[in-house]
């Protein structure tokens, strides 16, 4: 991964690292450099880190819940659906249509795109 793919608040895994299988939370991105959450900045980051797939538990974990082909989470007027990578649904009026999403960062960006910031900033993994 390269730091130009994250944003403060992503939740990353260090890359063969088994000391750190929990995810920690970027804190700050300079450049080619990032800081996790109590690590301090690392240089040159790109193969120091892993993204975190997106699993059924993760999903669950963070309110959405299992139907007979997909994920969903409801919250108000927010429908979003998540299957085989792929994400579709209503957030705050906003239609997004087959937006592939893979991994946990990616679905962060988007939370944050359609104004739920809480829920992607206090993401559990």
């Amino acid at each position: 991964m390269k730091a130009t793919e994250l944003m403060v608040g992503d939740l990353v895994c260090l890359q063969d690292d088994t000391k750190y299988e929990l995810p920690l939370k970027v804190d700050g991105i300079i450049e080619d450099d990032i800081s996790l959450e109590g690590e301090g900045f690392l240089g040159g980051v790109d193969g120091l880190i892993r993204p975190i797939p997106i699993t059924p538990e993760i999903l669950e974990k963070n309110g959405w819940k299992e139907t007979e082909y997909w994920h969903e989470y409801k919250d108000g007027n927010t429908i979003i659906q998540y299957s085989l990578s792929n994400i579709w649904g209503i957030i705050n009026g906003i239609e997004i249509e087959h937006f592939k999403c893979e991994y946990v960062h990616q679905l962060q960006h988007l939370l944050r795109l359609c104004g739920l910031d809480e829920l992607a900033d206090n993401f559990k993994v």
